[in-house]
């Protein structure tokens, strides 16, 4: 084979971070986040992932897998007990608020 010999001015060189995924880096810190949400709720997604969609700009998204009907329905449970909490307790803020208001 007679290849020309190559100038190596005009050969681009990469380092290690050539084969860094700064993508799939930034994607699993936002999966992070959101199973950590999630676990503030006592929810957890035990099946989630980070998985590459290929198509013409190779985004990522996070893949919650499936949940069986059991864990479907108690993480209905906890999230519908916190929310009962959370509305329990904007109620009183606002019954004390007018309250307040009242008394002025």
């Amino acid at each position: 084979m007679n290849t020309p010999p190559v100038s190596r001015a005009l050969v681009r060189q990469v380092g290690t971070d050539y084969f860094e995924m700064a993508d799939h880096r930034a994607a699993m810190e936002v999966g992070a986040d959101f199973v950590n949400a999630f676990l503030r709720l006592a929810v957890d997604f035990p099946n989630i992932g980070v998985v590459q969609v290929n198509g013409r700009d190779f985004t990522y998204r996070l893949d919650v897998g499936f949940l069986t009907i059991d864990e479907a329905k108690e993480v209905t449970r906890n999230v519908d007990a916190l929310m009962d909490e959370l509305q329990a307790f904007r109620e009183k803020a606002a019954a004390e608020h007018a309250e307040a208001e009242d008394g002025s």
